[in-house]
């Protein structure tokens, strides 16, 4: 399967963009390595992430805040899998790396910075993703299939 990569942007709060980007020259990786780890680590918590018969979740703001459109690089497969968790989990994919970063960024640096990226959430790194799409009559079913490491 051939590699290529999907240029594509999240919008967060400006502190948070500070954060991340601050974050990423300390464990020296790219932004958008870091992001994708920060997502790989949501799909641990996708059964309770999972909303059905609801609009997408989109992060809230308060008057005055700053946002910041952060560019970023995302494999084809890490594409696919963060636009179905937004499918799937009814929440905008900015919503769910803002929800990262304020669930496992300090984590990420008490527990050993980059090794702790590497170490601790491989079993949740997506390997493999299939999309199948079956006619049935007057039905349509679509079987996606994250393969995970």
């Amino acid at each position: 399967m051939a590699r290529y990569s999907i240029h594509t942007t999240v919008n967060l709060l400006s502190v948070q963009a500070n954060v991340l980007d601050d974050y990423a020259r300390r464990l020296q990786m790219k932004r958008s390595e870091l992001v994708v780890r920060l997502l790989h680590k949501v799909i641990a918590n996708c059964e309770k992430m999972q909303r059905s018969f609801a609009s997408v979740k989109y992060q809230k703001g308060k008057a005055g805040d700053k946002w910041k459109r952060v560019h970023v690089v995302f494999e084809h497969i890490d594409y696919e899998v963060f636009t179905d968790m937004r499918n799937c989990f009814k929440w905008s994919v900015s919503a769910l790396l803002a929800k990262a970063i304020s669930m496992y960024l300090e984590e990420i640096i008490v527990d050993g910075g980059r090794s702790s990226l590497n170490d601790k959430y491989d079993n949740y790194l997506v390997v493999g993703y299939n999309c199948l799409l079956k006619f049935d009559k007057n039905k349509i079913c679509w079987h996606i299939t994250w393969e995970l490491a």
